[in-house]
């Protein structure tokens, strides 16, 4: 019996620290953000987060797009998903739209 209470214990701990963590992962994120994006911008890229995802997809995206429109791209990445949907994109389209498309894409 001591050990089931043990073990409970440990999974509702567990579970808090996650909880935790998620309430705060828009504010880790936003510590996180690089120095040439904007405020504005580094709010837009981490409203919602759970985790550093919106920081990792950010890093990698194409050196082409303004740092406004990869903050845009990466709001909300829960992977490097929009960057691969971005990579893919016709050539014809612009970054602009390409952004549009891809942002959300898990």
């Amino acid at each position: 019996m001591k050990f089931a209470t043990l073990t409970l214990s440990l999974i509702l701990s567990t579970f808090s620290l996650h909880a935790l963590g998620s309430a705060t992962g828009p504010v880790d994120c936003y510590k996180n953000t690089p120095a040439n994006l904007s405020a504005e911008s580094s709010v837009e890229l981490c409203k919602g987060a759970t985790s550093s995802a919106p920081i990792e997809c950010y890093k990698h995206t194409p050196t082409n797009l303004s740092a406004e429109l990869s903050a845009r791209l990466c709001s909300g990445a829960s992977s490097n998903a929009p960057n691969e949907c971005y990579n893919s994109t016709p050539a014809n389209l612009s970054a602009e739209l390409s952004v549009e498309l891809c942002a959300g894409a898990r």
